[in-house]
């Protein structure tokens, strides 16, 4: 195509409109609807993962060729990832399991699936989010995230029930009335929150992502920390996916205006008549008691005159 000096031709126009729809689309904030939580369920495809077996040996290079990526991270990136300790990953590699390996490490190292931002909690001091289909937790501070974990929650879906709760009470060293470890005696569960019934969220061991009783369990250093933030009566929400997130999220409440008196306007409620105070009762008096009549005093004895003759 010859194009000539000053004259515009129809590719050049429509490269001209397509600009100025970009600049438009950009100014608006964009074209497209815009979602509520921007953060998408699961890994994106470029930075994705696969699941299949992993070797010590490619660990040591992965972290050989980048010095933020050292062995003890290699191993925190996949506990994330797979809801798993550090000391179960550790096994699967020796025995040769199959587990979710990002595709990109440096990607994951400080991944989260959930959303750094809401919003529409931001009027919330203080609030948890717990999702069961990652499982993941994480604690907002004015909508802002402040830290996330990976979790295990019930084994049966009904176990740990979706809903809207808040944090009931805490006890840093509470000894589960219910549940009883596998050696008979009483389940510990320190740095414990009670959210509803008997369902804590407390300190455990992560054998994966469903394998506790109903209880929500975090790793040791991520319970104790959340222990310390949170408050009695932090808000906690409970879903099955973000998927459920925007309509469950709590809405902030109205403030209600006090009404203000109207002196034209007639109470609707007529004040009851006030009652006379009631007489005091007055003291009964007593009779008086009748006099009686005084007793003679007996009489003295007669005394023998000394001078009266004898018989």
């Amino acid at each position: 195509m010859i194009c000539f000096k000053g004259v515009k031709t129809p590719l050049m126009l429509a490269r001209q409109t397509w600009i100025a729809l970009i600049i438009g689309c950009t100014l608006l904030s964009g074209c497209m609807p815009r979602k509520m939580i921007p953060t998408p369920e699961g890994p994106t495809p470029e930075s994705g993962w696969t699941e299949r077996k992993i070797t010590k040996t490619e660990l040591n290079r992965i972290s050989g060729n980048d010095a933020e990526l050292d062995h003890r991270t290699l191993l925190d990136i996949l506990a994330r990832l797979n809801a798993r300790d550090r000391d179960y990953i550790e096994e699967d590699i020796k025995k040769g399991r199959k587990l979710k390996v990002p595709k990109n490490f440096k990607y994951y190292r400080n991944w989260t699936p959930l959303p750094r931002q809401i919003n529409e909690v931001s009027h919330l001091p203080k609030f948890v989010l717990v999702v069961k289909s990652q499982p993941f937790i994480g604690w907002y501070e004015k909508g802002h995230l402040m830290e996330d974990s990976y979790i295990c929650i019930g084994k049966k879906g009904e176990w740990t029930k979706a809903g809207l709760y808040k944090i009931l009470k805490k006890d840093e060293n509470h000894v589960s009335a219910s549940y009883r470890n596998a050696y008979g005696q009483p389940a510990l569960m320190p740095w414990a929150l009670r959210i509803y019934g008997h369902v804590w969220i407390h300190a455990g061991d992560i054998e994966g992502p469903y394998c506790s009783r109903g209880c929500i369990n975090l790793p040791i250093a991520h319970a104790a920390r959340l222990f310390d933030w949170a408050d009695a009566g932090t808000t906690v929400l409970v879903v099955e996916s973000l998927k459920d997130l925007n309509k469950r999220l709590p809405r902030k409440p109205v403030k209600s205006t006090p009404e203000k008196p109207d002196p034209a306007r007639k109470p609707a409620i007529k004040p009851a008549p006030a009652r006379p105070a009631p007489a005091k009762p007055t003291p009964a008096r007593t009779a008086p008691a009748k006099a009686s009549p005084a007793k003679p005093a007996p009489a003295a004895p007669a005394v023998a005159d000394p001078s009266a003759p004898k018989n």
